[in-house]
């Protein structure tokens, strides 16, 4: 039986991914192994992923400094890499 995927836990895991990689990219198939998803479904999903990324400038607090970030997620068609930008 499969289980029901949920976008708002998927982007929080894709989140945490690229945070932890930051200042580095990760690459498209690593964040799909990371996810757990197969290349059909990853079809499927990632466009949303993107979407959310283009349109969203995100704000959190740093579990480790406490400091208020700002920043902004991109992903590169031509790369095909995930970026993670904090703002200053």
């Amino acid at each position: 039986m499969s289980r029901k995927l949920d976008f708002g836990f998927q982007w929080d895991r894709l989140k945490k991914i690229l945070y932890a990689a930051h200042p580095n990219s990760v690459s498209d198939v690593e964040i799909m192994e990371r996810l757990r998803f197969s290349p059909p479904s990853w079809k499927v999903w990632k466009p949303k992923f993107v979407e959310k990324a283009n349109t969203t400038v995100f704000k959190q607090v740093d579990d480790k400094t406490f400091k208020k970030i700002i920043y902004k997620i991109e992903y590169s068609k031509k790369r095909k890499n995930w970026f993670f930008y904090v703002f200053e």
